[in-house]
């Protein structure tokens, strides 16, 4: 059996977004048969589905994935005239958790699993709880690990002495409103995103993953893993943040 059997089918949810000022759509890929409980897929902030593809493999197991690019990436709706001036108000991660749950209303899915890398992981923490952890402390730490020349190059982006890439310059509204100019400054609405004192709240079975090199280090993972009822921790030994890229 090859992937083959189980083509990608691309749709849209409609998605009202107050504030937003035009119609809103998500769009997604869904890979499988839903008959059995999915896993819809989330990502960085904002990154299209299309780098974690490789978890497409699930469906050789019977295990159906939704792929889905969030609000303001990808090919769902975009809204660059939501600037950063608007960021506070707008570009919050209850606007996040609404899209996913409009998504899977949408799906009408009944039981389903997320998957979320980097930011996505934060999202579907956050989702069972009202309030969005800063691994900030754990990136600098990584930063100090890494060859000169990276680390001289994370420092520019705080100056923005660098030339921003031309398919990041198309639409940053997102990145730079939640994050930041790089993932080591991060001056965006993630910037107090804190959930330790949430997590005791997720009842739901949860796979920890994170990487040796990985800018969720050990200490980010250990409060996930000590406070959530039923949960189990891999670390990857060689990988970093996209162990399903690597």
């Amino acid at each position: 059996m090859t992937l083959q059997k189980f083509p990608l089918t691309e749709g849209e949810a409609d998605f009202h977004v107050e504030g937003a000022g035009k119609p809103c759509k998500t769009n997604f890929h869904n890979g499988g048969m839903l008959d059995f409980a999915p896993s819809s897929s989330s990502t960085a902030v904002p990154v299209s589905h299309n780098y974690l593809l490789p978890i497409r493999h699930l469906a050789l197991h019977g295990i159906p994935v939704i792929f889905y690019d969030q609000l303001g990436c990808g090919l769902s709706t975009h809204l660059p005239h939501l600037s950063n001036t608007t960021r506070e108000k707008f570009w919050t991660v209850d606007l996040f958790k609404s899209e996913l749950s409009n998504l899977v209303k949408h799906l009408n899915l009944e039981s389903y699993d997320v998957l979320g890398n980097s930011w996505g992981g934060m999202l579907g923490a956050s989702t069972p709880s009202p309030n969005p952890r800063d691994s900030t402390n754990s990136s600098s730490r990584i930063l100090l690990l890494l060859p000169k020349n990276v680390e001289e190059h994370s420092k520019s982006t705080k100056k923005a002495e660098q030339p921003t890439p031309p398919t990041l310059a198309k639409d940053n509204t997102v990145y730079l409103s939640m994050n930041g100019p790089s993932e080591f400054f991060v001056i965006g609405t993630l910037k107090s995103w804190n959930i330790i004192h949430e997590i005791h709240k997720i009842k739901v079975p949860t796979l920890l993953l994170n990487g040796k090199y990985d800018e969720a280090q050990d200490e980010v993972m250990e409060p996930f893993f000590k406070n959530i009822e039923k949960v189990k921790w891999f670390r990857f030994a060689e990988s970093s943040h996209m162990p399903q890229v690597e």
